[in-house]
C-alpha cells in the first residue's frame, strides 16, 4: 500500500513539474491586421439568409517588430444578421518577402464582429518551424474597414524564427 501511494505521488509530482517546464517555454505572439474589405459575390437565399465571399487587403504588424502585407479570402453564411459559418485563408508577406499562410474559422457571431480560431498551416522554408501554431483572433468591421487582433502561443524555437525576421 505504501509503495502504491509513493508511486502515485511520484507520478503526480512529475506531471506537475513537466507541465511547468512546458509553460516556461511558451511565449505570446500578437498580430494586428487592419484592412479594407471588398465583396466579391453574394447569393441571397432569402431576404435575411445569404452567402458572402469577400477579400480583405491590408497591413500586418506583430509584437516582434515585423510588418508587411496581408491578403485574406473569406466565405461566410449569414442568417437573421447572425453568422452561421465563416472560413478564411490568409497570406502574410513580411518585410523580407517571406510568406506564411493561416486558415481560420468562426462558428458564430454577428455580421459586424466576432472571435474565432486559426492555424498557421504553411510557410516559406525558413519559417517552417511556425507551422502548426494556433491562435485566437477577434475581428470587427467598420464600413469597409476591418480590425483584427490575433493572440498565439509559441515555443522558444518559433520565437527565435520571428525575431530573426526583423
Amino acid at each position: 500500500m505504501r509503495h502504491t501511494i509513493f508511486i502515485i505521488i511520484c507520478i503526480f509530482t512529475n506531471l506537475l513539474i513537466s507541465k511547468d517546464k512546458i509553460g516556461e517555454k511558451e511565449y505570446e505572439y500578437l498580430i494586428d491586421i487592419n484592412g479594407t474589405m471588398a465583396i466579391i459575390k453574394e447569393h441571397y437565399y432569402s431576404t435575411d439568409h445569404f452567402f458572402r465571399n469577400y477579400i480583405i487587403d491590408g497591413n500586418v504588424e506583430d509584437n516582434y517588430g515585423n510588418y508587411g502585407s496581408s491578403e485574406t479570402v473569406v466565405f461566410a453564411v449569414y442568417k437573421k444578421k447572425k453568422l452561421i459559418k465563416l472560413e478564411w485563408s490568409n497570406k502574410i508577406i513580411f518585410q523580407n518577402g517571406k510568406q506564411i499562410f493561416f486558415s481560420g474559422y468562426r462558428k458564430e457571431g454577428v455580421e459586424s464582429a466576432g472571435v474565432g480560431k486559426s492555424i498557421l498551416f504553411e510557410a516559406d522554408e525558413t519559417l517552417l518551424p511556425l507551422v502548426g501554431m494556433t491562435c485566437t483572433y477577434a475581428i470587427k468591421f467598420f464600413q469597409n474597414k476591418t480590425f483584427t487582433k490575433s493572440k498565439c502561443k509559441i515555443k522558444e524555437n518559433q520565437k527565435k524564427v520571428l525575431e530573426s525576421l526583423s
